[in-house]
C-alpha cells in the first residue's frame, strides 16, 4: 500500500511538472532560509556552554544608578580585591578569579612584533574554574611563576611554528620578558571572551604600577565557581552587607542611590548583557528573535503556498477521490495518502533546500559576521532540527488539502469534476492576504529603517567626517616624541592638519562629575570628558559659539585650559562663562580657565542625547592621531604615513582607519536589521508570488469557457486582464489595510531607539503598498494576458 501510495504520488509530481516546480522551490527556499537561521540562533545560544562548569560560574556585575558612562548603568568591571574577599566571605564560592583584558599588547619574538587583542591578565583559579585544554604544560602550575606566560595552539604556531615553544621567551612592549609556560588548545570562538595570550594577574602592579588593593578602582572582570547546591539569589542578597564591609564608601553613589551588585551567569553573558563595551551589534537576544522569528514566517508562507495550490487543484482530483472511496478507502487513508504526497514532496525540496543552504553559508557567515559550519552528521541538534522541519512543513502544508479533498462525497465527486471546486476560496483568500501582509511589513521595515540610516548619514553631526585618517598611538614611547612626529608629516603638502586626543568626537567614554569654584554641594553634574591639543577642532572642523580655540600664543594654556559644549553651559547655567576656573577630574584644585565654547555636537550615535562635556587642553597624550588629509592622492599619502610611523616606532605595525569609517562602524546594528530586512522582504515577496502565479494559472484554466463567451460578446483583452486580476488585487488591498497600522506602530516603537530620528510620513507606507501592488498585478497579469489574448474558439472547446 505504501508503495502503491509513493508510486502515485511520483506519478502526480511527474504530470503536474509546473505545480510541482512552484511547490518544490518555494518549499526549498522557505527550508533553506530556516536551516541557515537554526544554524546561527544555535551557535548563538551556545556560547561559553563548552566549559565544564558553565552552568556554576558567575560574573558579578554592577548597576551605578545616575553613571551615564556610555549610556548604560551596567558595569561588567569591578575592583581587584573583590575575588579574595568572595572566597574569604563566603564558603558557597569554591573559586574565585579577576581578569584583566588587554586589547593592544605588543608582543614579540625575535624579529616578530604582533599586536594581540586578546592578551589576559588573571590569576591561576582562572584555569580551576574555566575549561581549557592544554597541549604542553600543567595547568595546575603553569601560572604558578610571574614570569610565566601561556599561549593559545594558533598564537604559538604564529610564533614558534611547529617547535614545541615550551621555555621559550616572549617579549611584553619590548621591555618585559616571559618564559611561555603552556600551550592549551584554541578557545572556541563561540565565548564571550577569548583568551590566546595569559600572564599572572600579579604583573599588572609590577609593570603596569597599577594598584591591586584598592575597591573602587573598577578596570578587572571578576569570576567565581559557585557550589553545586548553592543558591546565586540568597547569595546575590548578601552583597550589600559584604560590600560595605570590604569597600565602605569608595563605591558609587549618586543621589543617594547605592551601587548594586549583581551575579550574572556565565551563559547568559553573550546575549543578554547590557554592559558597556559589551553590546555587539550581532550579540543581543532581541535580534535573535527577530531571526528566528522571520525564518518562521518564511516556513509558514511556503506551506501556505503548498497548501493555495493544493485546494485549487481539488477538482481535479475529485474523481479520483469518488473512485477510492467507492472501492472501499477509508478517509484516514485518503488522509495518509495526501499528507505522504506532501511529505514526499517536501523531502525533494529538502535536497534543494540543503543544496542551497551549503552554497549561500559563506554568504551568510560574512552577512553575520561569524563562522559558523554545516556539519550535519557531527551535529544532532540540526539534524533532529532539519527532520523536524520536514514533518513540520509535510503535516503544516498537507494536513488541511489532506482533510479537505478527502472529505469530498462520492456521488457528488463522480458526478462532477468540479463539483467542489469553489470550496476552500475563503481560506485561500485568507491565507494570500497573510502573505503579502507578512510580505508589505518587511518592506515597510526594510523603508523605514533604510530611511534612518540615509537621516543618520546625511544629519549635520557638528563635525567633519571626510578626509580624516586617525592612527591608533600604542606606544606609549612614542607619545613624548608627538611633537617630532608632528613636525615630520607636516612636511607632506596633502596633510593638512594634525591632532591628538584621548577620545574621536563620536565616541567619547569618559565621564566624571563637575567641578567649578562655588558649585553648590547639592548639585551633582555628569559631565564627559575628552582631552586633546591645540589643533583638535581644527582637525574636525567644530565649530565655536563663544571665546577662542585653545591657543600656543597664549601661554596660559598650557598651564590648563578648558572648552565647554553648549549643554554643559546650560546645565550650569553661566551667562559669563569665559575666565571662569574650572576642575579637571573633579580634583579639589581647578586645572585651568574656560576659553571657549563649542556648538554642540554628536559626540554618541543618535540614540543619545547631546550631553554636557568639556575638553581639557593636554597636549600629545591622546590615544589617538587624526590626520586631515586632502582627497587627492590618498595612495601616497598613507604610504607617506605608513613610513614616517615605522621610523619613529617600527616595531609597532601601522593600523589605520579612516574617521567617516569609523563613524559608520557606530551604526552596524541598524545597518544588519536593514540588510535583514530586505534580504527577507525580497525572499517573503519571491515565495508569495511563486504561490500567486500558480494560483492565477489555476484561475485562468478554470474559467477558461467564460473567458471565450465574453470575449466572442466583445470584451477587450485589457478588460478580462482587470477582471481577472482584481480578486487578487482587492485581496492585497485587505493586507495593506490590516498591515499598514500594525507597521505603523512597529516602526515607531524602533524608531523611539533614537533620540534624532525621521518623521513617519506617507511615503513609506505608499511605497510598501505600491511595491507589493506592482509585483503582484505583474505575477497575476503574466498568465491572465496570456488567457485573454487566447482564440475564443479553441477556449468554447476547452473541457
Amino acid at each position: 500500500m505504501i508503495r502503491n501510495y509513493i508510486k502515485i504520488a511520483l506519478r502526480g509530481i511527474l504530470k503536474n511538472k509546473a505545480y510541482s516546480f512552484l511547490n518544490i522551490v518555494g518549499l526549498a527556499v522557505g527550508m533553506a532560509v530556516f536551516i541557515l537561521i537554526f544554524l546561527y540562533v544555535q551557535y548563538e545560544l551556545s556560547f561559553d556552554r563548552h566549559h565544564e562548569n558553565a552552568e556554576h560560574i558567575y560574573r558579578v556585575v554592577q548597576h551605578q544608578p545616575g553613571n551615564m558612562y556610555m549610556g548604560s548603568e551596567m558595569f561588567g568591571v569591578t575592583s581587584a580585591p573583590m575575588a579574595d574577599a568572595l572566597e574569604q566571605e563566603f564558603p558557597e564560592v569554591m573559586a574565585a578569579t579577576r581578569i584583566y583584558r588587554n586589547r593592544n599588547a605588543l608582543l614579540s619574538h625575535g624579529e616578530k612584533h604582533f599586536m594581540e587583542s586578546t592578551l589576559i591578565w588573571t590569576d591561576p583559579k582562572t584555569l580551576e574554574i574555566f575549561s581549557l585544554d592544554f597541549i604542553h604544560g600543567d595547568p595546575e602550575t603553569a601560572l604558578s611563576q610571574p614570569s610565566s606566560i601561556l599561549f593559545s595552539e594558533s598564537l604559538a604556531d604564529k610564533y614558534f611554528g611547529r617547535e614545541n615553544p615550551i621555555g621559550k621567551t616572549i617579549t611584553y612592549i619590548e621591555k618585559h620578558d616571559f618564559k611561555v609556560a603552556g600551550v592549551f588548545k584554541d578557545m572556541p570562538r563561540n565565548s564571550h571572551f577569548i583568551m590566546d595570550a595569559v600572564i599572572p594577574f600579579e604583573n599588572l602592579a609590577t609593570i603596569e604600577n597599577r594598584p591591586l588593593d584598592r575597591w573602587g578602582n573598577n578596570s578587572y572582570y571578576t569570576y567565581f565557581l559557585l557550589r553545586d547546591d548553592a543558591d546565586p539569589n540568597a547569595l546575590e542578597a548578601k552583597f550589600p552587607a559584604f560590600i560595605e564591609k570590604y569597600a565602605g564608601d569608595k563605591v558609587w553613589n549618586y543621589e543617594d542611590e547605592p551601587t548594586r551588585f549583581i551575579l550574572q551567569p556565565l551563559t547568559r553573558i553573550h546575549l543578554h548583557s547590557r554592559i558597556n563595551f559589551e553590546i555587539a551589534p550581532n550579540s543581543d537576544i532581541r535580534l535573535i528573535y527577530l531571526f528566528a522569528s522571520i525564518a518562521f514566517l518564511i516556513l509558514v508562507i511556503a506551506c501556505i503556498n503548498y497548501t493555495n495550490l493544493a485546494t485549487a487543484r481539488s477538482a481535479r482530483r475529485t474523481r479520483e477521490v469518488g473512485m477510492r472511496k467507492v472501492v472501499g478507502a477509508r478517509r484516514k487513508q485518503l488522509v495518509g495518502q495526501f499528507l505522504g504526497e506532501s511529505t514526499l514532496l517536501t523531502l525533494l525540496a529538502l535536497i534543494l533546500a540543503l543544496v542551497l543552504a551549503v552554497a549561500l553559508l559563506p554568504a551568510f557567515n560574512r552577512f553575520i559576521e561569524r563562522e559558523i559550519p554545516f556539519q550535519p552528521l557531527q551535529n544532532p541538534g540540526l539534524c533532529l532540527g532539519i527532520l523536524g522541519v520536514v514533518l513540520f512543513v509535510g503535516l503544516a502544508a498537507g494536513s488541511y488539502p489532506a482533510l479537505y479533498i478527502s472529505a469530498f462525497k462520492p456521488i457528488l465527486a463522480l458526478r462532477s469534476r468540479t463539483a467542489s471546486g469553489s470550496k476552500g476560496t475563503g481560506l485561500r483568500n485568507l491565507l494570500v492576504i497573510f502573505q503579502f501582509a507578512v510580505s508589505i511589513m518587511l518592506i515597510l521595515s526594510t523603508v523605514v529603517v533604510r530611511n534612518q540610516l540615509h537621516y543618520i548619514k546625511n544629519r549635520e553631526m557638528g563635525y567633519n567626517r571626510e578626509h580624516v585618517v586617525v592612527v591608533q598611538i600604542r606606544d606609549t614611547k612614542l607619545r613624548k616624541r608627538m611633537d617630532a612626529l608632528k613636525t615630520e608629516l607636516k612636511v607632506n603638502p596633502n596633510i593638512i592638519s594634525l591632532a591628538t586626543s584621548t577620545s574621536l568626537p563620536n565616541r567619547v567614554t569618559s565621564s566624571t562629575f563637575a567641578k567649578w569654584p562655588g558649585k553648590p554641594d547639592d548639585v551633582k553634574l555628569p559631565i564627559y570628558v575628552s582631552v586633546a591639543d591645540y589643533d583638535f577642532l581644527d582637525v574636525y572642523e567644530i565649530q565655536l559659539v563663544q571665546g577662542r580655540n585653545f591657543s600656543r600664543r597664549h601661554t596660559s594654556d598650557a598651564r590648563g585650559a578648558f572648552l565647554l559644549n553648549e549643554t554643559a553651559l546650560k546645565a550650569i547655567g553661566w551667562d559669563e562663562p569665559l575666565g571662569r576656573p574650572f576642575h579637571h577630574w573633579g580634583n579639589d584644585e581647578p586645572a585651568g580657565r574656560i576659553v571657549g565654547i563649542v556648538k554642540d555636537f554628536h559626540m554618541h550615535s543618535l540614540h543619545r542625547e547631546i550631553l554636557p562635556l568639556y575638553i581639557f587642553l593636554e597636549p600629545n597624550q591622546g590615544r589617538y592621531l587624526s590626520i586631515k588629509i586632502k582627497g587627492d592622492g590618498i595612495p601616497e599619502t598613507l604610504a607617506f604615513i605608513r613610513n614616517k610611523m615605522k621610523t619613529f616606532s617600527p616595531n609597532y605595525p601601522f593600523e589605520y582607519s579612516f574617521f567617516d569609517d569609523v563613524f559608520d562602524r557606530a551604526y552596524r546594528a541598524e545597518q544588519r536589521i536593514g540588510g535583514i530586512f530586505s534580504t527577507f522582504a525580497l525572499l517573503t515577496i519571491f515565495i508569495a508570488c511563486l504561490g500567486l502565479f500558480g494560483l492565477s494559472s489555476f484561475t485562468a484554466e478554470s474559467r477558461t469557457r467564460e473567458i471565450g463567451i465574453r470575449k466572442v460578446l466583445g470584451a477587450s483583452s485589457s478588460k478580462i486582464v482587470i477582471l481577472l486580476s482584481s480578486d487578487y488585487l482587492k485581496r492585497i488591498l485587505i493586507a495593506c489595510l490590516v498591515v499598514l497600522p500594525l507597521g505603523y506602530w512597529a516602526m515607531s516603537k524602533w524608531l523611539e531607539n533614537f533620540v534624532y530620528r525621521i518623521k513617519l510620513g506617507a511615503v513609506p507606507f505608499l511605497l510598501a503598498a505600491g511595491l507589493a501592488f506592482t509585483v503582484a498585478l505583474f505575477t497575476v497579469s503574466f498568465q491572465t494576458l496570456k488567457a485573454s489574448t487566447a482564440n475564443p474558439a479553441d477556449s468554447l472547446r476547452h473541457e
